[in-house]
């Protein structure tokens, strides 16, 4: 698994080796998902060498601070933590497989990487009881004087089914089939944490779980994936408590505020409200189009870095698929350390690119007014 030819170089510097307690934010419109640019996060924290550059970054560090250790120092792994509301498992899966060619039910196995559902368990009705089989229905004895059953002579049926051996010999066969096709996606499926409430206390008791999982020299790459969604999941959206979006915003900073949590990335969407040249000159938000609002303005005063996701101005195009507007907090530690670092990918800078995603899943990035 690489990672440098599934991640455009452009995209390079803001995606490998993200800064320590940095806060990450990608936000989409509708028609133009950030989905695929998950999945270069997670190409970027999991690949293998992603791994090799972190342990060289490491080595590199530890040589500068202390010269006698001659470039000796121990890399601590990254691992990942996923909370999704509105897409399963099996959707990031089959995806980063297509895209990226990583496996994440063996990350899973390998404890690498934890699935935290919001999606299953909060939508999905439960399922109806089984009704109880009905009773077998007692044949009629033949009264004395009715006329007997009529009964016709079937053909002989030959099986078409050859001689398998005994029953001994097929168990044998059926144990070594298993044994040599093992289903090792199965535990890691049932192994995924779903969340059963909209209760933010809940929620973050069950997200900690995930990232106490691993083990202490891990650190953590953690990626909320539309987690607005829990403001119009309260039981009445439309009468949502002015702390709603505050509420929301704490969650995610006692999440941050983990020791393993390295860095966290959010995907939101930035067209939940409609432009106010759009609407009537009487038009009143309602609670929920307010907090939704305030929770997304207020993730990108605190975010490092954003990196917008939205249609071309002029339309839609064939061989773009949209424009990225990057925007970079230059007074945060995070963007400092980034420019101190003398990464060989480059710092952050602010910039608008094309991009287009084939069906295959694979990505092209380059800038505008360049060859695409």
């Amino acid at each position: 698994m690489t990672s440098h030819s599934k991640i455009p170089s452009l995209l390079s510097p803001y995606i490998l080796s993200p800064p320590n307690d940095s806060l990450i934010l990608l936000t989409n419109t509708l028609g133009t998902s950030a989905n695929w640019l998950v999945i270069r996060y997670l190409c970027g924290a999991l690949s293998s060498d992603a791994a090799a550059q972190r342990s060289k970054k490491s080595q590199d560090g530890q040589s500068r601070h202390d010269p006698d250790t001659n470039g000796e120092a121990e890399a601590t792994d990254l691992a990942v933590v996923l909370v999704s509301w509105v897409r399963d498992f099996e959707f990031w899966r089959t995806e980063t497989r297509r895209a990226a060619g990583i496996d994440l039910a063996y990350l899973a196995q390998s404890r690498r990487f934890a699935f935290v559902d919001g999606l299953t368990s909060l939508y999905s009705p439960s399922a109806p009881p089984i009704p109880p089989q009905s009773a077998r229905e007692i044949p009629t004895r033949n009264v004395l004087g009715s006329p007997p059953p009529t009964r016709s002579i079937q053909p002989v049926r030959r099986s078409i089914i050859p001689n398998q051996g005994s029953v001994s010999t097929r168990l044998q066969r059926e144990d070594v089939a298993q044994r040599s096709h093992p289903i090792a996606e199965t535990t890691a499926l049932s192994e995924n944490i779903k969340l059963s409430s909209t209760n933010l206390q809940q929620t973050q008791n069950l997200i900690t779980k995930a990232i106490d999982s691993f083990p202490a020299t891990m650190n953590v790459l953690l990626i909320l994936d539309a987690p607005d969604l829990l403001l119009a999941l309260q039981p009445d959206c439309t009468d949502l408590s002015s702390s709603a979006s505050t509420s929301l915003s704490s969650l995610k900073f006692s999440l941050r505020l983990h020791e393993k949590v390295h860095s966290t990335i959010l995907n939101l969407s930035a067209d939940i409200n409609a432009p106010s040249s759009t609407l009537p000159p009487n038009h009143t938000p309602s609670p929920m189009e307010t907090e939704s609002q305030a929770f997304l303005i207020g993730a990108a005063h605190q975010a490092d870095l954003i990196i917008g996701c939205r249609g071309l101005d002029t339309g839609g195009a064939g061989d773009v698929s949209g424009v990225l507007r990057i925007t970079t907090n230059n007074g945060s530690e995070a963007t400092a350390d980034v420019e101190h670092s003398n990464s060989p990918q480059g710092g952050w800078s602010e910039q608008e690119l094309l991009y287009l995603v084939r069906n295959d899943g694979t990505a092209k990035v380059w800038e505008r007014g360049g060859d695409s």
